[in-house]
């Protein structure tokens, strides 16, 4: 039963898809407006993420420059997702110091400049 439980859970409907660097493009290209009918704190939840991607396309372009704007200039995030981000970032200042072949670094540099 339980095993027919966990099979149900991981097929590829019950899987949210994060969305491909098209989509995230789009809202570069338009001045990164929240896509009408978006979530605006479910996207910034999903770009927060990207603090730890080695690809600077996503963690730069995407990650931190639509999450900057969303939270400054478009004041497009909520109070409560800023505040989930921010402990997500602050979580990662001490991620992976003293290790060595990971993403450490990169999460800490990133949180840092979101912060």
């Amino acid at each position: 039963m339980l095993v027919a439980a966990l099979l149900l859970v991981a097929t590829p409907a019950a899987v949210a898809q994060a969305p491909p660097a098209e989509f995230w493009q789009s809202i570069v290209e338009h001045d990164y407006a929240v896509p009408e009918g978006a979530d605006a704190d479910a996207l910034f939840a999903e770009l927060s993420g990207l603090v730890s991607n080695p690809d600077p396309r996503w963690r730069d372009d995407f990650g931190y420059s639509i999450s900057a704007r969303w939270m400054y200039s478009k004041a497009a995030v909520s109070p409560a997702a800023m505040r989930t981000a921010m402990q997500r970032w602050l979580g990662n200042l001490t991620r992976g110091i003293g290790e060595t072949g990971n993403d450490g670094v990169i999460a800490r540099s990133f949180s840092a400049l979101n912060l």
